[in-house]
């Protein structure tokens, strides 16, 4: 999708055409997803989670070296990030503003990879359980936020409409490798949270396993805290579900 490049067209034409000025931009997108994470960390369980989340991203390698690359990734992790922010804001406060700013952000990440639609199908995930939990509570409002969450997705959609339109017919490949396992998948994604680099996955295996179990042990200390669990809920689903439909986009078409 264009985004990027519609970004770095106008970006080039100011800085200049060097290597440094081509791979500025992707620093300056990289830094501001720090402060995304952030608040978004501040907003799901306080100020020094929020902290935290933004120190860890700071150092990690993955990040690091997606912030210096001429590629999309960075924005696209950029939207993701500002996309649930809003969406968790919305449903804490109805704030219009917050309401606008995810349909921006979720459009934009779409125009930036198409991969972004795992973040739609998280974030409506997230949404469908707070919106069951809410009507069990009997809370007040629930029709009306129904309404105006799925009036955003319909938002959403038209916006990148003329796009996928145009796109639709050039996409003709698909995987014709042999087909892998979903723990092949699962292995490279722990893989790359606890390393960041390309590797050998046989060979560190054991750093994956232990922060597999750190990281479950910690979503099991989580879950003792009830006003925690909206957020481990998130967090779950914005991490099992790009692996899913990694391994489902894998497959081979037959």
């Amino acid at each position: 999708p264009p985004l990027y490049f519609w970004t770095l067209w106008p970006w080039v034409r100011l800085v200049g055409e060097s290597e440094f000025a081509f791979r500025f931009i992707t620093v300056v997108v990289g830094t501001l997803t720090i402060a995304a994470v952030i608040v978004l960390g501040r907003a799901l369980a306080g100020p020094s989670v929020g902290v935290l989340a933004g120190l860890l991203l700071a150092t990690a390698r993955f990040h690091i070296w997606w912030s210096q690359e001429m590629r999309m990734y960075a924005l696209a992790g950029l939207m993701y990030t500002l996309a649930l922010y809003a969406l968790v804001r919305w449903w804490r406060s109805g704030e219009r503003r917050a309401w606008l700013g995810y349909i921006l952000a979720a459009t934009a990440g779409l125009y930036t990879i198409y991969l972004s639609v795992v973040m739609l199908l998280a974030a409506n995930l997230w949404a469908l359980g707070m919106l069951v939990a809410a009507w069990r509570r009997k809370a007040p409002g629930v029709g009306r936020r129904l309404g105006a969450w799925v009036a955003a997705q319909i938002i959403v959609v038209l916006l990148f409409a003329p796009w996928l339109a145009y796109a639709l017919g050039k996409m003709s490949s698909w995987s014709v490798a042999e087909p892998v396992n979903f723990a092949f998948v699962a292995q490279l994604q722990a893989t790359l949270l606890t390393l960041g680099i390309s590797t050998d996955i046989d060979r560190v295996l054991l750093p994956a396993l232990a922060l597999t179990l750190i990281f479950a042990a910690g979503v099991i200390l989580l879950l003792r805290r009830p006003a925690a669990r909206a957020g481990v809920a998130l967090l779950l689903l914005v991490l099992a579900l790009p692996c899913l439909i990694i391994f489902l986009l894998a497959l081979p078409r037959g």
